[in-house]
């Protein structure tokens, strides 16, 4: 960088703003949430559909009602079509009684100070 010049910082996701420090994301506390309860949480992973590639959320965003609708949607899609699942990278799939059960990893609460 030449003397003189600042650094411009890349703008901020259009989803929200960054709501917490990196702290919490490195130390690692996280509760692992199901979708249905996600709206106001803040991610502690990346959030990446397959196709495209394009992160909905990086670490520290919050999640937003449309983020929500849309995990939400996989959710249906998956079980309406098997063999033709969606691929979110940090979509975590569970089986409970035998019906597969969605979370993502969320910072604490208690770490958030909420």
């Amino acid at each position: 960088m030449r003397r003189g010049m600042r650094r411009r910082l890349p703008p901020r996701s259009c989803n929200d703003e960054l709501d917490l420090g990196d702290a919490a994301l490195v130390f690692g506390r996280i509760d692992r949430v199901e979708i249905d309860q996600l709206e106001g949480r803040i991610t502690a992973v990346l959030l990446t559909p397959y196709p495209p590639g394009i992160p909905l959320l990086i670490p520290g965003e919050r999640f937003n009602k449309t983020i929500v609708r849309y995990l939400q949607f996989a959710r249906e899609f998956n079980e309406k079509f098997p063999g033709f699942e969606t691929d979110v990278h940090g979509l975590v799939e569970d089986v409970v009684d035998g019906k597969p059960r969605y979370y993502v990893d969320c910072v604490s609460l208690k770490a958030a100070g909420e």
